[in-house]
């Protein structure tokens, strides 16, 4: 993470922080009846601040990590069309097919940080380093049909 990033965060959670503070005082003074002891407030208010960091920063992470990964994806796109003839995007399972005229074809995975190939990634990196790849034509043969005059059924 670099350092615009992390103090983008930090600056972030500060100010989630500090609005889920003043949120709970908020809640509170309007749910009190009775006073209660000042000491109680502190400590459930204190209880719920521990709580939150953790909290936030997952739910800030989980939804980064997806951006941050098609953000890494369109930036290696861009660096790949001057390497090959045509390249593909799949999305899945694999991010491109990158084919280069007369020397090959290869199928190409985009990580960002240290996240790893999925288990259905790994197979197909597998069947492709064990050979495993075929060309297969589909043909579908179509028939034109004449109508028929009413003289000849």
């Amino acid at each position: 993470m670099d350092d615009t990033t992390f103090q983008l965060l930090t600056v972030l959670f500060t100010g989630i922080i500090a609005g889920m503070l003043i949120i709970l005082l908020l809640h509170r003074r309007k749910g009190e009846n009775a006073p209660a002891a000042p000491d109680q407030n502190i400590i459930a208010l204190l209880d719920e601040v521990r709580k939150l960091p953790a909290q936030v920063l997952h739910t800030v992470q989980g939804s980064i990590s997806p951006k941050k990964g098609k953000l890494g994806e369109l930036i290696v796109y861009t660096r790949l069309l001057s390497e090959y003839d045509r390249l593909i995007p799949l999305g899945q399972p694999v991010d491109f097919i990158g084919v280069k005229n007369h020397r090959g074809i290869d199928f190409i995975e985009v990580k960002t940080g240290s996240s790893g190939l999925t288990k259905e990634e790994a197979e197909i990196k597998r069947l492709i380093e064990d050979g495993k790849v075929r060309f297969v034509l589909q043909r579908v043969e179509s028939e034109v049909y004449r109508q028929k005059r009413l003289d000849e059924l």
